[in-house]
C-alpha cells in the first residue's frame, strides 16, 4: 500500500473475497464475518496518514464521517 498526498492518491492490496451485500448467512458465519471485517477496519483506521505536502494543510479525511454522522442524526429525529 502507499499513498501520496500531492497526487492525493492511494494504492491498495485487493482483499481476496465477495461481496456481502444481499447475503444471508448462518449467524455464526455473519459474526466471524463481521468480526474480521471490524479487525480489518481497525487495522486501517489504527494505519498512519500520510504526510501533508509541503506547504498544504494536513488532510482530515473525517468530512465524509461527519456527512454521515449528520445524516444519521437527522434520520433518528425524523423517526
Amino acid at each position: 500500500m502507499a499513498a501520496d498526498a500531492g497526487l492525493r492518491a492511494v494504492v491498495l492490496t485487493a482483499v481476496e473475497g465477495r461481496p456481502l451485500h444481499g447475503m444471508t448467512l448462518p449467524s455464526d458465519e455473519e459474526r466471524r464475518v463481521f468480526r474480521a471485517v471490524g479487525e480489518l477496519a481497525a487495522r486501517i483506521h489504527a494505519s498512519p496518514l500520510p504526510p501533508a505536502a509541503p506547504g498544504t494543510a494536513p488532510v482530515v479525511p473525517y468530512a465524509k464521517l461527519g456527512r454521515h454522522l449528520e445524516g444519521a442524526a437527522a434520520a433518528s429525529e425524523a423517526g
